[in-house]
């Protein structure tokens, strides 16, 4: 086994910069951006505990840096179907059972994506040994009652196949939905669309131009500026309709992401004179584009189609910056698949159970726990006619 050693900090503004900037490549890596982390754990610091490690090898060189982090889910607000409606009895008797404890291998931020990266020859079988006995160190510690490593992409099973061999199970999360850059912009995208379907789409941006809305662009202050109590507001909407929620983000989250991430996020606001309707918040490199947040403001939402028309100003943003993945969340399955032929991709997590409850759970209700996810839209499908 190699001679491996590691440092551990509590703060992102701790660690070796230089040698985690160095294995982790932020320019592109943006969910290991330092900044990024530090952003999720100020604005989460009353909710959540937050460890970053670095890994070396026997020359010291790093060759693994992971975030990790303990945060109480209601699983309540994650149930579907039948344990749903299981999770709503228990809620009613004993709302204190379906407060769970978890150590995430990852940020506690639902963007489908991964908090851990090895150098190309890392002894991965070695570093995940010796992060797993952390892990349960610190689920211990805090009284944890399970470890979730999150979320990972097919390509990426081979490197996390060694947390089996410590006791983790594999299971489906949600798949992520990813629209094709083809064309150079939106109006590219539906000269590509059968008519009748160009025609629905553009019957919704009608509905922006012939109201005299407008869309603006801002990053940094500018857009922290206008993160008002009323627009964060918009985005609590979208979540209390949302079928799954991991998390319940607090505005100072908006302002810490826009502070630390100027050249890296923006949100696009949608605007009937000077009230904001809709926001979009966006996260990108020179790559890669994910929408991670949206508001809404529902009352509003048919009048104007502004879910759509949020949906298709974010689809035009990404397509001019010249994005080779465009990352469209975990939601909303079939609206962005029928207005923006997105296909889905899937992801996976590992779980374990540390307290004996969360084994046993674990044992007897696996697939209850962590539902089988088939892809509805795989990326062979991706020309329907669009909804109406």
């Amino acid at each position: 086994m190699s001679a491996l050693t590691f440092e551990l900090w509590d703060s992102i503004d701790a660690v070796d910069g230089p040698a985690w900037d160095q294995l982790c490549q932020p320019a592109e890596n943006l969910f290991m951006q330092r900044s990024l982390l530090g952003a999720i754990e100020r604005s989460l610091s009353d909710d959540a505990q937050f460890w970053y490690v670095l890994f070396r090898d026997q020359d010291q060189r790093p060759v693994c840096a992971a975030a990790f982090s303990a945060y109480t889910l209601d699983i309540s607000l994650l149930a579907e179907g039948f344990s749903a409606k299981v999770a709503q009895q228990v809620a009613k008797v004993a709302p204190g059972l379906l407060q769970l404890k978890v150590i995430f291998l990852g940020m506690p931020v639902s963007a489908g994506q991964n908090h851990i990266c090895f150098a190309v020859d890392a002894d991965r079988a070695a570093i995940l040994k010796q992060l797993d006995e952390l892990l349960v160190s610190k689920a211990r510690e805090v009284k944890a009652e399970c470890i979730l490593a999150k979320e990972f992409s097919e390509a990426e099973l081979p490197l996390m196949q060694p947390l089996l061999d410590c006791g983790y199970r594999l299971a489906d999360s949600l798949p992520m939905n990813h629209m094709q850059p083809e064309h150079a912009d939106f109006d590219g995208f539906l000269a590509s669309l059968k008519s009748d379907t160009r025609g629905k789409l553009r019957k919704s941006i009608k509905k922006i131009k012939k109201n005299q809305l407008r869309f603006e662009y801002y990053r940094g202050t500018e857009a922290a500026e206008r993160m008002t109590d009323e627009v964060y507001q918009l985005y609590r909407n979208v979540l209390d309709r949302a079928k799954i929620q991991l998390e319940r983000l607090p505005k100072s989250f908006f302002l810490e992401m826009l502070q630390g991430l100027p050249d890296n996020m923006e949100v696009i606001f949608l605007y009937e004179e000077d009230r904001v309707l809709a926001f979009g918040a966006c996260l990108f490199t020179d790559s890669v584009f994910v929408p991670i947040y949206l508001g809404v403001d529902y009352e509003n939402n048919s009048k104007y189609d502004l879910y759509f028309n949020m949906l298709f100003e974010t689809a035009d943003r990404a397509l001019k910056q010249g994005a080779r993945d465009i990352v469209l969340g975990q939601s909303a399955d079939d609206v962005k698949h029928f207005k923006l032929r997105s296909y889905q991709q899937p992801l996976y997590l590992y779980s374990k159970g540390i307290s004996l409850s969360a084994r046993l759970a674990m044992s007897c209700c696996f697939s209850l726990l962590f539902p089988k996810r088939a892809l509805r839209f795989p990326r062979m499908s991706t020309e329907p006619a669009a909804a109406d």
